[in-house]
């Protein structure tokens, strides 16, 4: 018979340099269960916090060489660590130090001296909640890999209908088609077959997106992330080979310099999207604006198309599409909808104003850190 799973305790990093406190805080959370190690000196603790990724880190402010400030500073310059629950404790009671700390994502504040219960409640608390989210963000990526899995078959039924239409013309026995109809239906079957390849290949790369996951089951793509420039990064992007030397030319591109942890492979397969989207539906310029401030990142796609009605808006989703005119490009015709996904893969957020007179603005805002879990709910595919 099989043994119920035991789920491991939760483990704590504890930081201060005075030994009483920190001997009979270190005793209290054993005595609760939780895997406790301490340190006297911040710098002693940073390696590792860096190797053991602790649920939870308790840390005094006043400390000598570096004090707990600065060690959260250290910590939220790491993408990997700044999302590590950090609480400060402290016999400093001053609302300036309590807003300093929580300023520097601090998700608590303990002062000196503190009851047992106290203590215990701030970190039950702390630690629930860092669990919690991650859980319903792993069931969101989740759910968000499923619906773009939906995507494929639907998008391959056009050029498979074009292709047994073809075939059907040509291998009727009644058929009497001349030289140049023959060599039209090829020609249709040709077009099929590349739009096909170019289906599956753009599906690949959203799969190599969506799929990969780590050893311990979570989405990698959507929480393995490194600190980048934004504006180097969207800037070699935009000139990159996914488009064309005629589509770079139409591309009017500037963006502020902000670092960022967002997921770059879901950031630049959402921004192609968006990007060939307008150049399929305009033959002129399309200027893109991005700007940023501490927490969050505004990218800003207009053209000067001729826009979409209001109810075409309204009812992108993963089975409608806009019309497109006859020449297909080497992208999924649900481009607004696979970018909408996308976008909430890294809690972004989508918006999209058109009218005939201006053509069509796309606003993508999202957070330059983490992902705001509570902007991040998907759209019914109903």
């Amino acid at each position: 018979m099989a043994q119920p799973f035991e789920k491991s305790p939760s483990t704590i990093v504890l930081v201060d340099d005075d030994f009483d406190i920190r001997s009979v805080t270190k005793e209290i959370l054993k005595i609760k269960g939780y895997l406790v190690r301490d340190f006297e000196r911040s710098v002693d603790a940073i390696e590792h916090i860096r190797l053991s990724r602790p649920d939870l880190i308790l840390c005094d402010i006043a400390m000598p060489e570096m004090d707990g400030f600065e060690l959260r500073k250290v910590l939220v310059d790491d993408s990997e660590l700044a999302n590590i629950p950090f609480v400060f404790v402290t016999a400093k009671t001053g609302r300036e130090s309590q807003r300093s700390g929580m300023k520097l994502g601090a998700v608590d504040y303990l002062t000196k001296p503190f009851s047992i219960r106290e203590l215990t409640d701030v970190v039950e608390t702390c630690i629930t909640r860092s669990e919690t989210v991650f859980e319903q963000l792993q069931e969101k990526a989740n759910q968000l890999r499923e619906e773009l899995l939906l995507i494929f078959p639907h998008e391959i039924n056009t050029p498979l209908s074009q292709l047994r239409m073809c075939i059907y013309l040509m291998s009727s026995p009644y058929n009497s088609l001349g030289v140049d109809k023959r060599d039209e239906v090829l020609s249709s079957m040709a077009v099929a077959s590349d739009r096909l390849e170019a289906i599956s290949s753009q599906f690949r790369d959203i799969l190599s997106l969506v799929l990969v996951e780590g050893n311990d089951g979570s989405n990698n793509s959507f929480f393995a992330t490194e600190r980048y420039d934004l504006e180097e990064s969207l800037t070699r992007f935009l000139s990159g080979p996914q488009f064309t030397d005629d589509d770079q030319r139409r591309l009017d591109a500037s963006f502020e310099p902000v670092l960022s942890a967002v997921a770059k492979p879901l950031l630049e397969r959402c921004l192609f999207e968006l990007v060939s989207n307008g150049l399929i539906h305009t033959t002129g310029r399309i200027v893109i604006n991005g700007i940023g401030n501490a927490d969050s990142y505004v990218i800003l796609i207009q053209d000067e198309g001729a826009g979409f009605e209001e109810k075409a808006l309204t009812s992108v989703d993963l089975f409608r599409q806009f019309e497109a005119p006859s020449r297909q490009r080497n992208g999924l015709g649900l481009g607004i909808a696979t970018a909408r996904r996308l976008a909430q893969g890294f809690g972004g957020e989508l918006t999209i104003d058109s009218n005939a007179d201006s053509g069509t603005k796309c606003c993508l805002k999202f957070p330059i850190t983490h992902l705001d879990l509570a902007s991040w709910e998907l759209p019914s595919s109903n």
